[in-house]
C-alpha cells in the first residue's frame, strides 16, 4: 500500500478515553489492512501517537521527504528494519527525556540498527540515511538531528551493521564524523565487531551530523600508529607520546607487530645498526645537530648574538628536518680578550623529538687577538726644576689606538731615569727629593698595556728647565730668630745646578758661610755664634757653567 496524501496519517488513541470505554490499551493495525507493505512516498507523513499505539505492517519503505514519527510504535512482520531510499525522508523519534533510549532498525538495502539514549534536554531526533560511495567506509552514512536546540543536547549513540556491508579490506576501522566535506574520527568511542558506540555527543549544529565506519592508516600525530587503533586502545591520536606500549620499551605495540618484535618483551625490538636503540626510536631522535660549531670574531666585537640564532635544526634518525629552539649562554665569553670560549646551549626539544644521544650544541668562539696601540705621546715634555718640592706633574700620557680606549701605563722598571718619575692616572710626575744636579735632560721608558695583553714600550725623552744664573733670585734680606719665618737664607735654584759654591763674608772680608750643597742654607751663625746684625756679602759659583754671580745680603733680627 502507497500512502501519497501528504496530509498526515495520524494514529492517535488516548488513554484515559480507552479505559472508560473498557478497551484494552492496545491498539493494532491489522496487516490485513496492510498486506504489501506500507510505502510512503512524496510528502506523506506517517505519524504514531499514544501510549500503547502499536502499528503493525509487514514492512515500511520512505521515499522522497516523506516522514515515520514514532517509530517505536512499529511492528513489522515480515522485515527487520524500516527501509529507506531517499537523502531526504526522515524517521522521528518521540519526545526523548533525559536517560531514555530509542532504538530504531533502518537501513537502505540492509539492516542497521541506531540507538539513542538522550543525556541532555528533553528534544526528539531525527534519523535519515544516505548512500556513501567511499571505497573506505560503509555505503551509507547515518544522519541524526536533535529537532530542538537549546544548546544543551547531548546523546549517547550506538550503531550496528551487517558484516557483509564492509569493504573487503577494513581494518583499522572507527567511527567516522563528518564536518563539511572532511571526516574525523570520534576520539570517545567504543568499538567491538560490528558495533560502535560514541558517548556524550552534543556537536549538533543546525544541519545534521552525519556518521558512519571507515577504515583509514591516516596518523594525525606521527607516532606510527594510526588514528583508528589509538580510538581503539584508548590513547590520544593528537600526542605522539601517548600510544600502547605494554612493555614499555618506547615502541608502541602496533609498530612492534608490524616489525615482527616481541610487544611483551621491552629487550625486544628492532634495531638494525646493532647500537642498542630501536628504529622506531632513533627514528624520532636528533642524530646530527646542524649548526656552526666554530666562529671566529674579532676582537672586542658585540653583535655576537647575530651569529647565535634562536634555532638550529636537527636532522632526525628518520631523515626529517626539526627546527629546534636553543638558548645560548654566553656569561663565560669576553670579547676584550684573545681566546677560545665555549659557548654552552639549551636546547629545547619539541614533544616528540627525542635527545637519546643527548647531544649538545655548543660553539667554540674564537675571540682573534687585537693589534697592539699604535703610539703613546705626552702631552708636555718639559718641566721647571730647582723647585724644592718632590712632586712636579709634566704631562699627561695619551695612546693612541684606534681599536680601544682603555689601557695601563706604566713606567717599566727601573732603567733609564724612570727612577726619578712616577705615573699616576695616566699622567707623568717627577716625584724625587733627589736634586740630579746638572742634569737637563731625562730618558723614561713607558709600557702601555692593553685589555688584551698587548704591549708598547717607548722612550720618552723629558727637558727640565732652569733658570740661568743672572736670573735666580737670591734673598737679600733673612731673620735668623728661630721664628720659623725666613730664618734661612737659601737659593733652591741652585740645587739643579753641578758644582755650585756658595760662600758669604761679613764686612772684612773674613768668610762666615761656605757650602757646596744648596740645599743647606745659611742660618746666621759662625762657630756656634750668632753673628751681628748688618750687611754681608755673598758670591755663588756655577762651576759647570763657568759662572760668578755677587751680591748682598741684610741679616736683620726681631
Amino acid at each position: 500500500m502507497e500512502i501519497r496524501n501528504p496530509r498526515k496519517w495520524i494514529f492517535n488513541m488516548d488513554y484515559k478515553i480507552l479505559s472508560f470505554l473498557g478497551i484494552f490499551i492496545f491498539l493494532s493495525v491489522s496487516t490485513e489492512l496492510f498486506s504489501q507493505g506500507l510505502t510512503l512516498v512524496g510528502d506523506a507523513k506517517l505519524s504514531l501517537k499514544g501510549e500503547g499505539v502499536i502499528f503493525s505492517a509487514p514492512s515500511i519503505l520512505l521515499k522522497d521527504n516523506s516522514q515515520l514519527s514514532n517509530p517505536e510504535n512499529i511492528t513489522l512482520t515480515k522485515s527487520d528494519f524500516i527501509r529507506i531510499t531517499s537523502k531526504d525522508a526522515k524517521i522521528i523519534t518521540r519526545l526523548l527525556s533525559k536517560g531514555e533510549i530509542s532504538k530504531i532498525a533502518v537501513g537502505i538495502d540492509g539492516k542497521t540498527s541506531l540507538t539513542i539514549k538522550n543525556t541532555g534536554s528533553n528534544t526528539t531526533f531525527i534519523v535519515g540515511m544516505e548512500v556513501l560511495s567511499d571505497s573506505d567506509a560503509l555505503p551509507y552514512v547515518w544522519k541524526v538531528e536533535a529537532a530542538q536546540k537549546s544548546g544543551s543536547e547531548s546523546v549517547n549513540l550506538g550503531f550496528s551493521w551487517e558484516k557483509v556491508d564492509e569493504p573487503l579490506s577494513f581494518f583499522p576501522k572507527a567511527l567516522a564524523n563528518r564536518t563539511g566535506s572532511q571526516w574525523h574520527f570520534l576520539k570517545e568511542q567504543t568499538l567491538s565487531g560490528e558495533m560502535a558506540s560514541l558517548e556524550d555527543f552534543d556537536q549538533f549544529e543546525s544541519f545534521a551530523s552525519y556518521f558512519t565506519v571507515k577504515s583509514s592508516m591516516v596518523d594525525t600525530d606521527g607516532d606510527g600508529v594510526p588514528d583508528i587503533l589509538e580510538i581503539q586502545q584508548g590513547s590520544d591520536y593528537d600526542d605522539l607520546l601517548d600510544y600502547l606500549d605494554t612493555d614499555g620499551d618506547g615502541v608502541p605495540d602496533y609498530v612492534e607487530m608490524i616489525q615482527n618484535s616481541n610487544a611483551l618483551d621491552p629487550w625486544s625490538y628492532l634495531d638494525s645498526n646493532g647500537d642498542g636503540i630501536a628504529d622506531y626510536i632513533r627514528d624520532r631522535s636528533v642524530v646530527v645537530l646542524l649548526f656552526a660549531s666554530e666562529l671566529q670574531v674579532p676582537w672586542g666585537y658585540q653583535e655576537i648574538d647575530q651569529f647565535l640564532t634562536d634555532t638550529i635544526s636537527g636532522m632526525l634518525g628518520s631523515g626529517i628536518i626539526a627546527d629546534l629552539a636553543v638558548n645560548w649562554d654566553k656569561s663565560n665569553l669576553d670579547s676584550y680578550k684573545r681566546g677560545i670560549y665555549q659557548i654552552k646551549s639549551e636546547i629545547n626539544f619539541p614533544r616528540g623529538v627525542l635527545n637519546i644521544y643527548e647531544l649538545a650544541a655548543n660553539i667554540a668562539v674564537e675571540v682573534l687577538p687585537k693589534p697592539a696601540p699604535i703610539d703613546v705621546t705626552l702631552d708636555n715634555d718639559t718641566f721647571d726644576g730647582g723647585s724644592v718640592e718632590p712632586i712636579i706633574r709634566v704631562g699627561k700620557l695619551e695612546v693612541l689606538d684606534p681599536l680601544d680606549d682603555i689601557h695601563e701605563i706604566t713606567l717599566l722598571n727601573d732603567g733609564y731615569d724612570n727612577g726619578f718619575f712616577e705615573i699616576k692616572d695616566d699622567v707623568l710626575y717627577w716625584s724625587s727629593d733627589q736634586r740630579a744636579e746638572g742634569k737637563t735632560t731625562f730618558t723614561v721608558i713607558v709600557r702601555v698595556t692593553d685589555r688584551d695583553g698587548n704591549m708598547l714600550d717607548k722612550l720618552i725623552e723629558i727637558k727640565r728647565n732652569r733658570k740661568p744664573l743672572d736670573e735666580i733670585w737670591v734673598p737679600n734680606t733673612f731673620t735668623p730668630n728661630g721664628d720659623g719665618l725666613n730664618d734661612f737664607w737659601e737659593v733652591p735654584d741652585l740645587r739643579v745646578y753641578q758644582g755650585a759654591r756658595i760662600q758669604i763674608f761679613d764686612g772684612g772680608g773674613i768668610r762666615v758661610f761656605y757650602t757646596e750643597n744648596p740645599d743647606i742654607g745659611w742660618d746666621g751663625i759662625k762657630d756656634g755664634k750668632d753673628m751681628p746684625i748688618g750687611a754681608y756679602y755673598w758670591t755663588i759659583e756655577i762651576r759647570e757653567l763657568g759662572e760668578i754671580r755677587r751680591g748682598v745680603l741684610n741679616l736683620l733680627r726681631k
